[in-house]
């Protein structure tokens, strides 16, 4: 648009401005063309989803968002198992499978995953909600955490 606007003033097409301008316009368009070649090959050809074959692992899923996330993907017809170290009430009747889980403990992950392969299928959406929580180390200096202790 800016090399047309040089243009619209009567400016010559050898000048400065329209030069820099026109090759300025041409090197955004070829870095948009890459960007769109990156994003294809980085996520490959977006494919038509049937949500009733998708098998949907959700750790983390017992409550709060991952409770969320695991009741959507249900909502949409998928098969969502859910893994927590937290019983999830009425699974079943949310139409989820919950496998207790500690996902820090790697051997229990393993027996999980054997578990839902047998008994939904082979999962093909993951979404990772677990967070591991670290105990927090005390300062060895005085803390106010309160802007209104007196």
């Amino acid at each position: 648009m800016i090399p047309l606007s040089f243009r619209a003033v009567a400016l010559e097409y050898n000048d400065p401005r329209i030069v820099i301008s026109s090759i300025w316009a041409a090197l955004m368009t070829f870095r948009f063309i890459l960007s769109v070649f990156n994003h294809r090959t980085a996520f490959g050809v977006p494919r038509d989803i049937d949500w009733e074959e998708e098998v949907v692992v959700v750790t983390g899923g017992a409550n709060g968002i991952g409770l969320c996330i695991a009741e959507t993907y249900g909502l949409r017809g998928a098969s969502v198992a859910v893994l927590d170290t937290a019983e999830l009430e009425h699974a079943d009747d949310r139409g989820i499978s919950m496998y207790k889980c500690d996902v820090s403990n790697r051997a229990d992950v393993k027996r999980v995953a054997k578990l839902i392969q047998q008994e939904v299928s082979v999962p093909k959406a993951h979404r990772y909600v677990a967070v591991i929580l670290i105990p927090k180390l005390e300062p060895s200096f005085p803390v106010d955490h309160s802007p209104f202790r007196s």
